[in-house]
């Protein structure tokens, strides 16, 4: 008898750690940025660049953000717009003219960030654009929560990320 109940006793106990260690946040959800991600932005795992155009990059990476980051802010408050318009029960011509409002503004950042692209690989040689080229730049647009661990990257504690 006394086997048993430490038996169901452990079996609780087990059940319990395991509960909790799922429970745990993953690394996307405590604020850390994907090494890849990261190393995009900043030119990292384009072979042979120089501290110069290390330095260039870095500096169209500031200009670029300092872009986008109010058109991303006011993007969020017209989605949010839209939404509120929708549980209120506006007509459709006014929802649709903010679906419009929206889209106007996804497509100033998509040609905000091909620009981007654009003045980044102007800055390489020949070599570094045939790997340019072949990176991944096709992320979803305002990808603005990052998954680390679905794509295989390995992930850093940065900060907060959005």
């Amino acid at each position: 008898m006394r086997i048993r109940t430490y038996l169901i006793l452990f079996m609780i106990i087990s059940l319990l750690v395991t509960v909790q260690a799922f429970a745990q946040k993953g690394p996307e959800k405590q604020g850390v940025e994907c090494n890849a991600v990261k190393g995009m932005k900043m030119g990292a795992g384009i072979p042979d660049l120089t501290t110069e155009q290390q330095s260039q990059i870095q500096d169209l990476r500031t200009a670029h953000q300092k872009e986008i980051i109010p058109l991303e802010a006011e993007l969020d408050v017209e989605e949010i717009n839209l939404n509120e318009m929708i549980k209120d029960g506006k007509d459709s011509k006014t929802i649709e003219n903010q679906a419009k409002k929206i889209g106007d503004l996804k497509n100033k950042l998509y040609i905000k960030q091909i620009q981007h692209r654009i003045a980044v690989r102007n800055l390489l040689t020949d070599e570094q654009k045939v790997f340019f080229d072949k990176m991944k730049h096709n992320r979803p647009m305002m990808q603005r929560e990052r998954s680390c661990n679905s794509q295989g990257h390995e992930c850093k504690n940065l900060g907060k990320v959005k």
